[in-house]
């Protein structure tokens, strides 16, 4: 049943529609003819269009399909392809991984050569291992040096300038021919050296060598050398082609423990560096090369064929003349190295050198490693490295002259009673300024290197020595005592009841009353430990440690025996000795006794250690004048303990000391020029010193010093400050002298503590009556006899009477077994303290 919505078509509307369709494939057609005629003809005339619509009406040939390959084994076929794929996506990978890592290698590299410094040749130079040198000045002031300090490494840089242009050249010649040319790699050596399949040696320019003796790298591997050559390249591109030599030539090991080119010209042929020939030059480059094998003094042959090939090279390159080549050739080498030398150099002891040094070097030694530790708070081992690889300058105090008269006496004994090496003596010299002038650590020959030094490193009791520092000094300085303060002589009471101390030769004391100066020049004791008891014995301890820094002291030296007699657990050195006295001659000064002026680097552009050229007050200006003239009666008094020791024409303060039973004898003396101090004694098991007498050998051994020292020293006035006045005294009260005065003296007082007017002459005594003394107790010098200080290096008869015994006033009856009624009230309390089996003088 037809749908009534839809119409049927027509015939003739049907013939219309094929009609048009038929039309519309024609056009079809006909548009692709022409569109292969265009290809056929390019750019021929418009084809005929019956032509094209024929071609492109005839019948088009069916493509003919691709059949798949058939592989006989399909499996392995696949295998193989996976392979390949494989093998191909490895390629790729490895070829973008190369350049990946090419590029950032060629990136690091322009980097790290291009870039900031990798190696600061400044830093290197302080940091090498240098030898320090010690120096001193002779009486003209010229510089000479003293020893030299090394370890393994001995070595002594020279700037540039100082390097021969010969031995530069030498350099060059031998080792790098384009030195001046390249920029830290010679190419064309290192591109022949990979060719040549040595990758691992040869083809290293000098900056190159300079790296690895820098760096201590000497592994044969190629991050070895590519890092030394980003290195080189880096260096050039910062530092001079001279300064890169300069360091070159100064860190070259050249055997014998020779480091650099001038300690190897110093042991090779004893000269300087800038005084070799062209021979010379040549012979210390041809040992870089193997150090043993061309050393010289063990392979001279072998040193002389590279030498002669080194000559040839410089003649090759034109560095020098067919003539200076000829001359230097044949040329005999004068060495002056000796085997010991080279065999001390190659072990691996640590000794310094082969010499023996003085006691004086030993001491420089041991004070700048100290005071560095102390200064820059280095362990013991850096400040020893500093010293001994740091190459330092250190220009020492040494007075060339006394240290030669020390030593002269001392290892020759002179003077010395008996051949025992254990009887031993020990000294030192020091000016006013805190300069340590010589020093001598023991009797007899030196045979190690930093052996014992008494003087410096070995307390021993000081006995009556220490009176002035720690009784004398202290009383003045605080005012409470004057030169003419009277005090008894007597000793004090203990606690267990008995009376301590006695003076020398068991003299308990004759209940008198004496002044400073009438106590100090016998070296009485009772008199010392009454003072003691008025100032208190911290009071007086704390001069010992605090003014005047005697610095082997413990707790237990903190009573009366320790502060009056020197009866120590330790006791003090000839140095602490002679710095602390040496504030008596200079205003009341402390200086420490410093062995040096500086300690510098290499170049001196960097000080290290300097001396304290200002010092501390120990005590007031007028105390030192005070205690100075109280010392200079010592020497000048009839009964001075230290008279027999005076110098001739030249004015001498001194004090003497002995310790229980004579073991051991102090004396320290000074003059306007030197204090000088020196222990005399039994250097193991103090023993008993027989035979002295009245003579201290200690003062023997001053003597013979000081004597030689001074004997072209004009005589002049010790230094005295404003501070203090010579003024009488009245000799009953110890009052200043008034017109009333029935005897009078003189002495020296602190211009701020003077003592009143004396209103009555008779106030000290049990019986009202004071000293009988009317003159002034300063006596002439002229009043000492000849005979007192003449044959001072024979033992003194033993029939001599103890110069420490009071002359001027004599006991009249037996001293009473407690002290007098009218003796100066107690001030404090008197600890347990140890009583000395024989007292000191």
């Amino acid at each position: 049943m037809s749908n009534p919505l839809i119409r049927e078509e027509t015939p003739e509307e049907r013939a219309a529609r094929l009609k048009k369709k038929q039309e519309k494939e024609q056009a079809k057609f006909a548009k692709k003819a022409s569109r292969a005629r265009s290809r056929d003809a390019g750019n021929a005339d418009e084809p005929d269009n019956g032509s094209a619509v024929k071609k492109t009406a005839k019948k088009r040939k069916p493509k003919k399909v691709k059949q798949p390959k058939v592989y006989k084994h399909p499996a392995l076929h696949k295998a193989f392809k996976a392979i390949f794929i494989a093998l191909l996506s490895l390629c790729m990978v490895g070829i973008l991984t190369v350049l990946a890592v090419g590029g950032y290698v060629f990136t690091y590299i322009d980097r790290q050569a291009t870039g900031e410094a990798l190696v600061d040749l400044q830093l290197y130079r302080e940091d090498q291992s240098q030898t320090s040198i010690v120096y001193a000045y002779d009486k003209k002031h010229n510089l000479v040096e003293l020893a030299r300090l090394h370890g393994e490494i001995n070595r002594i840089w020279v700037d540039y300038e100082q390097i021969p242009e010969n031995l530069r050249n030498a350099y060059i010649a031998l080792e790098d021919q384009r030195f001046w040319s390249h920029r830290g790699v010679d190419w064309y050596r290192t591109i022949g050296v990979v060719l040549e399949a040595r990758l691992q040696q040869g083809g290293s320019t000098i900056t190159q060598q300079l790296i690895k003796n820098l760096t201590g790298e000497n592994g044969r591997t190629f991050s070895r050398k590519f890092n030394e050559i980003i290195r080189a390249l880096n260096l050039e591109r910062h530092y001079s082609k001279e300064t890169i030599l300069e360091t070159y030539l100064n860190t070259l090991y050249l055997d014998a423990g020779c480091y650099g080119v001038e300690t190897a010209a110093e042991y090779y042929f004893g000269k300087n560096v800038s005084e070799l020939d062209l021979a010379e030059c040549a012979s210390i480059a041809a040992i870089t090369k193997a150090p043993y094998t061309y050393d010289p003094m063990r392979n001279y042959d072998k040193n002389l064929q590279r030498r002669q090939l080194c000559l040839n090279d410089m003649l090759e390159q034109g560095l020098i003349t067919q003539e200076e080549h000829d001359e230097a050739y044949f040329k005999e080498l004068n060495l002056v190295g000796n085997q010991k030398a080279v065999d001390d150099a190659n072990s691996t002891s640590k000794d310094t050198t082969s010499d023996i040094q003085s006691y004086y070097v030993d001491y420089v030694i041991d004070q700048v490693i100290s005071d560095l530790k102390e200064q820059y708070d280095m362990s013991s081992s850096e400040a020893w490295r500093k010293v001994y690889y740091g190459g330092l300058k250190i220009y020492t105090c040494e007075d060339m002259e006394i240290q030669s008269i020390m030593e002269d006496i001392y290892y020759n004994r002179t003077g010395m009673t008996g051949d025992d090496p254990d009887l031993q003596s020990a000294m030192a010299v020091v000016d006013y300024s805190g300069r340590l002038m010589g020093i001598v650590g023991q009797a007899g020959e030196k045979t190690t290197n930093r052996s014992l030094n008494i003087a410096a490193d070995s307390p021993r009791q000081p006995g009556s020595s220490i009176k002035p520092l720690s009784v004398y000094a202290p009383g003045v300085d605080s005012g409470e005592l004057y030169w003419s303060s009277m005090l008894m002589n007597y000793g004090i009471e203990l606690p267990n009841g008995k009376i301590w101390p006695e003076n020398y030769g068991g003299d308990p004391g004759d209940g008198n009353y004496y002044n400073l100066q009438q106590a100090i020049a016998p070296s009485m004791n009772t008199i010392p430990a009454r003072i003691v008891k008025l100032l208190g014995i911290d009071f007086c301890y704390k001069y010992h440690t605090e003014h005047f820094h005697l610095n082997h002291l413990v707790d237990e030296d903190r009573d009366y025996s320790p502060i009056a007699v020197g009866g120590m657990n330790y006791g003090v050195t000839c140095v602490e000795m002679a710095s602390a006295y040496a504030s008596f001659g200079n205003g009341g000064k402390y200086f420490r006794a410093s062995t040096y002026d500086l300690v510098t680097n290499a170049d001196d552009s960097k000080v290290w250690l300097s001396r304290d050229e200002e010092g501390e007050q120990a005590v007031e200006p007028g105390t030192a004048d005070v205690i100075q003239e109280l010392m200079r009666t010592v020497v000048t008094s009839s009964n001075g303990t230290a008279r027999k020791w005076r110098l001739d024409d030249m004015q001498m303060i001194a004090k003497t000391g002995t310790t229980t039973d004579n073991k051991d004898s102090w004396f320290i003396g000074g003059t306007p020029y030197y204090m000088g101090a020196v222990w005399y004694g039994y250097s193991k098991n103090p023993q008993e010193l027989h035979n002295i007498g009245g003579n201290s050998p200690s003062g023997r051994m001053w003597y013979n010093v000081m004597s030689r020292v001074h004997e072209d020293l004009e005589n002049k006035d010790f230094y005295k400050s404003e501070d203090s006045v010579k003024l009488y005294y009245c000799t009953g009260s110890g009052m200043r002298a008034s017109s009333g005065c029935a005897s009078t003296a003189s002495g020296w007082f602190r211009k701020d503590s003077i003592p009143k007017y004396c209103d009555g002459c008779y106030v000290h005594g049990a019986s009202g009556q004071g000293p009988t003394v009317t003159t002034d107790t300063t006596i002439d010098p002229s009043a000492v006899s000849e005979s007192q200080v003449t044959d001072i290096t024979e033992t003194p008869p033993v029939t001599d009477p103890p110069v420490e015994v009071p002359a001027t006033v004599a006991p009249t009856t037996t001293p009473p077994t407690a002290p007098p009624t009218t003796a100066p009230p107690t001030t404090t309390a008197a600890p347990s303290i140890v009583v000395p089996d024989e007292d000191d003088r």
